[in-house]
């Protein structure tokens, strides 16, 4: 009943309701991801939304999409990264996908959050290869930290790896 009724309330009952449901443990998870996929459309309510998520961990992959929008944002992107992390690697395809957002700010944040996902984002290592070249800077140390906090997997980076140390022109 409260997810349906979600979108009708005003602000501060809406805020209210979030609050009450992120402080109550979640026995039923498919209900509580409900909650968050509606909560994610609302841009008042991603700071709640990313602490329900954070409650349900790795059950909150359905919201994936989700979460990878809100790295877009400054007010809810550091939620968004830790609760993807704890995702873990069912995050991984939709992040290697975010590696080509036009904005520069969600390929930074995703290949960020593919670095702390770690060794599980190894299906990502090639998007990671491709984000060495990327014209923000950014975006090229942090896929280069990702590579390296993959670990072994991440082994058919090598050469990209050292190109990029040898390339004085684009730092």
């Amino acid at each position: 009943a409260v997810v349906a009724e979600l979108p009708a309330l005003e602000l501060r009952q809406r805020s209210k309701a979030v609050k009450d449901v992120a402080r109550k443990p979640m026995p039923e998870f498919a209900a509580a991801l409900r909650v968050l996929k509606i909560l994610l459309t609302f841009e008042e309510q991603r700071q709640p939304a990313s602490e329900l998520a954070d409650q349900i961990g790795s059950l909150a992959a359905p919201a994936i999409p989700a979460l990878v929008l809100a790295l877009a944002h400054w007010e809810t992107y550091g939620d968004a990264i830790e609760t993807l992390r704890k995702i873990g690697g069912t995050a991984v395809p939709a992040l290697a996908n975010a590696l080509k957002a036009s904005d520069w700010e969600v390929r930074q944040r995703a290949t960020e959050t593919l670095g702390l996902i770690g060794a599980p984002a190894a299906s990502a290592v090639p998007e990671l290869i491709e984000a060495l070249s990327n014209a923000d800077h950014a975006v090229r140390l942090d896929a280069a930290e990702a590579l390296g906090r993959i670990g072994c997997s991440a082994i058919s980076a090598v050469p990209a790896l050292i190109r990029c140390l040898r390339d004085t022109e684009n730092g």
